[in-house]
């Protein structure tokens, strides 16, 4: 993609490349390899809720700190609605904590070992650098959630994975990782990135966190896919 300055990529470009290379480029997800080979434990479910629960903590601070530097319309109303979507999301990731047998913030041998994890704290990184560095149209695209994505699509398919093997996975955590992105959010990422663009913001580096966020995140189903024996 070319420099900022001679680039002219729309919001609704930026997304369709980004798409592109997710095909072109796909990312590994080692956690539905174990799948597809019946390797997933419920060590491996617990670890994908420890993971997320993290995330969700560091985006809630992301968040405050980026309507802090975008106090505006439309940005201010999608960072809202997205927190209030990740607020929203930890009572049911509680509830997929408990149908696992284990408790969010609580004392465990899979807690710590995930607090020495490097991987395991990259996507929460990533979200605290945006929040300081990134601009409007750079976190709108990188809040913008396919379907097929690497989030969405990454817990679907290992859901379907499992069930299809006739594994035994609570509702919850079936209900949880099979759910779908708001069209309605992402028409407002959308406007978001689009505004920040026509205010002379780079494509270029709003691509960059967009590709960014896909790595980041993928670290998910990378960390899930490694329970050491022991764990609980």
């Amino acid at each position: 993609m070319p420099e900022s300055g001679s680039d002219r990529a729309s919001a609704a470009e930026l997304v369709t490349e980004l798409a592109r290379l997710r095909g072109a480029e796909p990312l590994r997800n080692p956690m539905l390899e174990l799948a597809r080979n019946g390797l997933v434990t419920v060590h491996h479910l617990r670890r994908v809720v420890l993971v997320e629960d993290m995330y969700h903590r560091a985006e809630l601070a992301a968040y405050g700190l980026l309507l802090a530097r975008f106090p505006h319309s439309p940005a201010d109303v999608l960072l809202l609605d997205v927190a209030r979507t990740v607020q929203g999301a930890r009572g049911r990731l509680a509830s997929v904590a408990r149908s696992l047998g284990i408790t969010l913030g609580a004392a465990t041998p899979t807690a710590t070992a995930l607090r020495r994890d490097v991987a395991a704290h990259g996507f929460c990184g990533f979200v605290s650098w945006l929040a300081v560095n990134g601009g409007q149209s750079a976190m709108a695209l990188a809040l913008y959630s396919e379907p097929d994505g690497i989030y969405y699509g990454g817990g679907a398919a290992i859901v379907h994975e499992l069930r299809g093997r006739g594994q035994d996975v609570p509702d919850d955590f079936a209900e949880y990782y099979t759910g779908v992105p708001s069209e309605e959010q992402n028409d407002r990422a959308l406007e978001v990135v689009q505004n920040g663009l026509d205010s002379g913001e780079s494509p270029s580096a709003a691509l960059d966190a967009g590709r960014l966020c896909d790595q980041y995140m993928a670290l998910l189903w990378t960390t899930a896919a490694f329970a050491g024996k022991g764990e609980r």
